[in-house]
């Protein structure tokens, strides 16, 4: 047997042998490239958000304005709304700014976490016990809410542990949309903006 005869009966031994299985296949196919598109995306968006965070962070250290932080945030944040969208608010840029503080390093991020992972984590004011279950939620692949209920069981109260009162947006259950679909997680307006 030459080498394309070899090659073209392992292609065949690869194929699915029915209909149902080529169905499988493709849809298995399709899932991965969908978990990728997220684990990218959310990626993307984590290092987005902490490179804001560092901008407002070595503002603050050039002396601009540090007695007047609120002020400065809240003037920004309404210049950026039209440019970027309603989700820029003086809030989400003082969680950005916390987020860079909490972790200098970009690569202390855990890329397995999503952005609505590091809100609640922000909120523990502890960096071991913080850290810990950073570790463990990213290991075990906790969703928001199973990371939130930890919390809660550990006495960490949310929102009011850290970074003055955090608004609490609805959250997701995971990096995924609610009905598992990726295009649902893209448009959550703290993801890319989307109205």
């Amino acid at each position: 047997m030459n080498r394309a005869q070899t090659q073209a009966t392992a292609e065949q031994e690869r194929l699915p042998p029915t209909d149902a299985d080529l169905q499988g296949a493709i849809v298995d196919l399709m899932h991965m490239a969908r978990s990728q598109e997220r684990q990218s995306l959310n990626a993307c968006m984590l290092q987005t958000y902490w490179r804001i965070g560092q901008q407002l962070v070595q503002f603050e250290h050039r002396g601009a304005r540090t007695d007047g932080l609120s002020g400065l945030l809240a003037g920004l944040a309404a210049r950026l709304n039209p440019l970027l969208g309603s989700h820029f608010s003086a809030q989400s840029l003082l969680e950005c700014r916390a987020f860079y503080r909490a972790y200098p390093t970009l690569p202390a991020i855990r890329r397995k976490l999503s952005w609505h992972h590091y809100r609640l984590l922000l909120q523990i004011q502890n960096l071991q016990v913080r850290a810990w279950l950073a570790y463990i939620a990213a290991e075990q692949g906790w969703s928001v809410q199973t990371l939130e209920s930890r919390i809660i069981a550990l006495g960490h109260e949310r929102p009011q542990n850290t970074l003055q009162p955090l608004r609490q947006a609805p959250q997701p259950t995971s990096t995924k949309g609610s009905d598992g679909d990726p295009r649902s997680f893209m448009n959550d307006p703290l993801v890319l903006g989307t109205p």
